[in-house]
């Protein structure tokens, strides 16, 4: 184990010795020159220059059942989970972006074992043979003691030998035998390797996702401010319609009156059968709404219900609100302030910068690639000896591209498109903000002057139906000046209560278009998958 750490020590401080180096290869960094957003314009045609507040702006309504809807919606709404997803999806791709950076490490280990049978030809010798073999070995013996005699000078020795052979001719025997072979091997092995970024290209790539993670971010926070104003949108519509309805009930109790006054005067023959026929269409006609706004405030609870993440069936308590009581204006700040205030704007300006970082990598791919490896292994028959026979291997390798059909150059290429794309939607997106805000203020300025029109109208048209009934119970005109004027102030009281609600939904669209910081204080909810489970735990 010392020779493991003692590699592990030797590629540590090469890799130490190279950090210094990665600080200078920044020249293909992005940088830029001009803000992306260009000029803008010093403040507002309309509106408080004051800070923008960055308290959730639906607090403004001060109801309380608005705000436990708007916190549910946070929490529970199925669109916002997919956009922490989302989050948790481009974090992790960011995480696996900045992995170039470090070392790689990998380990190996095996342990076999191979027994092998086979059967082999074995010649087992004859009687025959084997005496061949005994008189070829006794005349060698005695040609041996002749020669060494004479080689000691004695000059004269007797020497004798003998040879038996039997001269039967009898040959050797083959039979097969079967052969068992066992082998044992145990390896160990630790590699490394890294990719020393000379050029910046894998440090760009991290970048790139980093800025791709918070553009994420940035999606959800404006999707929680768009969901925040469609909640309080519904709610909104949610009241009107019930507003409407007990408008068309008071007005169908009033047209039955004036019905029972119009029958009243047929049956004593001061009138004719046309007042009745016309009083009993516009009792027809107020009758035949209340099912229609009764329709539309369900479908608005349902859809309500939806963005709460529940069942369509499932009630939802709206308590009550005055519709006109509009809160105050909120100061609008400075153009300038939006591009901190609207989460769309830095979602814009995050994807540009990672576009920017994009062409810095793909400039970067088209240089050389210094990479580094190293590793140690253990070879060993028996296990025991595991760490006694060992080998070691540190190399460096240098490649890059030669010819590549201009596949490189032409990916720097796209990816400065890139830019000019993202350059252009950032602008957009600015510009859209501004005018956003310049329209919402526009919009309610009109929508006050509408309102102050129409209660106008409807003051004169109560005044007009107060004369002509007066005069038609004293018989000095016929029913259908009643008619008419009942009619019109009826409608005419419905379409208030229709501009106050319009005049809060444009209030919305301000909210919306000036953003807030309050967003950044989100939470990720509790997974549905950990809900689930648990669920089952508390069902076991």
């Amino acid at each position: 184990m010392n020779r493991v750490c003692c590699v592990w020590a030797i590629f540590s401080l090469v890799y130490a010795s190279i950090i210094p180096l990665l600080a200078g290869c920044t020249a293909f960094l992005p940088k830029r020159a001009a803000p992306p957003e260009g000029e803008l314009p010093e403040q507002f045609s309309q509106g408080d220059a004051d800070d923008v507040r960055s308290m959730p702006w639906w607090h403004d309504f001060g109801s309380e059942p608005l705000n436990e809807l708007i916190h549910e919606a946070m929490q529970e709404n199925l669109t916002l989970r997919q956009l922490w997803a989302r989050l948790d999806q481009a974090g992790a791709v960011a995480t696996q972006a900045a992995s170039g950076l470090y070392p790689q490490l990998d380990y190996g280990g095996n342990a076999g074992y191979r027994r092998t049978s086979v059967h082999v030809d074995v010649v087992k010798p004859t009687i025959g043979s084997q005496l061949r073999d005994a008189t070829a070995s006794g005349i060698a013996n005695g040609l041996n003691n002749v020669i060494q005699q004479r080689l000691n000078g004695s000059g004269g020795g007797s020497g004798s030998g003998s040879g038996v052979s039997t001269g039967t001719g009898l040959s050797s025997n083959k039979t097969k035998e079967r052969v068992v072979t066992e082998t044992r091997q145990f390896d160990l092995s630790l590699a490394a390797t890294y990719e020393v970024d000379l050029w910046g290209r894998i440090f760009t790539q991290y970048r790139a996702a980093e800025f791709e993670v918070n553009a994420t971010r940035e999606d959800l926070e404006a999707t929680a401010i768009t969901l925040a104003a469609e909640v309080t949108d519904r709610w909104l519509r949610i009241l009107e319609q019930q507003e409407l309805r007990r408008i068309l009930n008071e007005q169908l109790e009033t047209n039955n009156t004036y019905l029972d006054l119009v029958e009243l005067r047929f049956r004593n023959g001061l009138v004719s059968a046309l007042d009745v026929y016309q009083q009993r269409q516009v009792v027809s006609e107020v009758r035949r709404q209340i099912p229609l706004v009764e329709a539309s405030e369900q479908v608005l609870r349902q859809d309500l219900a939806v963005l709460l993440g529940r069942l369509p069936t499932t009630a939802v308590e709206v308590g009550a609100y005055d519709l006109a009581e509009v809160p105050p204006l909120p100061p609008t700040g400075i153009p300038a302030e939006l591009l901190i205030h609207r989460p769309d704007i830095r979602a814009a300006l995050s994807r540009l910068q990672a576009a920017d970082y994009r062409v810095a990598s793909a400039r970067a791919e088209r240089l050389p690639a210094l990479r580094l490896t190293g590793g140690i292994g253990y070879n060993t028959g028996q296990i025991r000896h595991l760490f006694d026979d060992w080998f070691l291997s540190i190399a460096a390798g240098l490649a890059g591209p030669l010819f590549d059909g201009f596949r490189r150059e032409a990916e720097v290429e796209r990816t400065r498109a890139v830019v000019e794309e993202r350059l252009a939607e950032y602008r957009l997106v600015v510009l859209t903000a501004i005018q956003e805000v310049e329209a919402s203020l526009v919009e309610e300025n009109r929508q006050r002057e509408y309102m102050t029109a129409l209660s106008e109208q409807r003051h004169n048209a109560q005044d007009a139906l107060r004369e002509a009934s007066e005069r038609y119970r004293r018989g000095l005109t016929d029913y259908l000046p009643v008619l008419s004027a009942l009619e019109r102030t009826q409608a005419l009281t419905r379409m208030v209560v229709n501009s106050r609600r319009e005049l809060l939904t444009i209030r919305l669209n301000l909210y919306r278009a000036l953003g807030g910081t309050w967003t950044q204080e989100l939470q990720a909810p509790i997974r549905l998958s950990e809900q689930d489970v648990a669920e089952k735990d508390s069902a076991l």
